[in-house]
């Protein structure tokens, strides 16, 4: 399975959270620390986040993709990082709120081009094909 970031840009279905800083590196940054946070709050629930290794590699490969992104891409990026800062923390009961909050920020991602999903997308070697 994906992990909860991977699925979130593969599939516009799942995760981010945090503020953006001020450029694409930043923006890279962002992506990646907020799937962290939001992987945390998750955690009670079953998602499982990026390693340490993993999130490092991740965000190499954003940054070095990033650029096949366009200014919507990026916009629309920001806008799911935005959403996600306020999505609450993942405890029995409340599951069904937490993933509807995700898939609302999910949404944000709607019409993101698939060179840049594909750019900025790290597979998961679990996964199966």
């Amino acid at each position: 399975m994906k992990k909860l970031l991977i699925g979130l840009l593969a599939t516009s279905s799942l995760v981010l959270g945090t503020g953006c800083g001020g450029g694409d590196d930043d923006l890279c940054e962002d992506l990646y620390n907020s799937s962290n946070e939001v992987d945390k709050k998750g955690r009670a629930c079953g998602v499982t986040g990026l390693s340490d290794n993993e999130m490092d590699a991740a965000i190499q490969q954003c940054k070095s993709g990033l650029d096949k992104c366009t200014d919507s891409d990026k916009e629309k990026i920001e806008r799911a990082i935005k959403c996600l800062d306020g999505v609450n923390t993942c405890s029995e009961g409340n599951e069904m709120q937490y993933f509807g909050e995700l898939i609302g920020c999910a949404a944000q991602l709607s019409g993101i081009s698939q060179d840049c999903r594909t750019a900025v997308t790290v597979e998961d070697p679990d996964e199966e094909p």
